[in-house]
C-alpha cells in the first residue's frame, strides 16, 4: 500500500511554484556520530569519568553559595585551574618527547594563557583573592 501524504500544498518562490507533499515518518533515521582517529581512522573509544575528588569538593562547597560569594569562589577556582593548566602545558611544550604532543601543547598554550588572563582580570574586578 502506498504511503498517503498528510499534507499537500505548494511552495512559492518568486514566480515559481513547487508542489510539496508531507509524509509521516515510517522509519527511524537517527544519525550516529563517531570520533575517528585522524591517522588510523579507527573509532576513538570514549570513557565517562567522574569529577576528580578536589573538583567534587569544590562543587559541594559552591552548592550552598549564591550571589557575590558564588561568583568570587567560581572565579577563584577558574584562576587556580587555568594556572595549573598553563603550567602543565608549558612543561609539556618544553619537554614532550612526541613531536605531535609537543606541537599540540605549544598551539593550545596561547589560548590557555588568554583564558587565564581573562579569569585574573575578572578576579580583580570582583575583588577576589586566589
Amino acid at each position: 500500500m502506498a504511503a498517503r501524504a498528510i499534507w499537500a500544498g505548494a511552495l512559492k518562490i518568486g514566480s515559481t511554484s513547487l508542489p510539496v507533499k508531507l509524509y509521516s515518518a515510517v522509519q527511524d533515521k537517527s544519525i550516529h556520530f563517531h570520533i575517528l582517529d585522524a591517522k588510523t581512522k579507527d573509532r576513538v573509544k570514549q570513557h565517562m569519568v567522574g569529577l576528580p575528588e578536589e573538583r567534587s569538593e569544590a562543587v559541594k562547597k559552591m552548592q550552598g553559595m549564591s550571589g557575590t560569594a558564588f561568583d568570587q569562589e567560581f572565579v577563584n577556582m577558574m584562576v587556580k585551574d587555568h594556572q595549573k593548566a598553563v603550567d602543565e602545558f608549558r612543561l609539556v611544550a618544553a619537554t614532550a618527547q612526541n613531536a605531535d604532543v609537543r606541537d599540540y601543547a605549544k598551539n593550545v598554550l596561547p589560548t590557555l594563557e588568554k583564558h587565564l588572563k581573562d579569569a585574573q582580570d575578572l578576579q580583580s574586578k570582583l575583588g577576589s583573592k586566589g
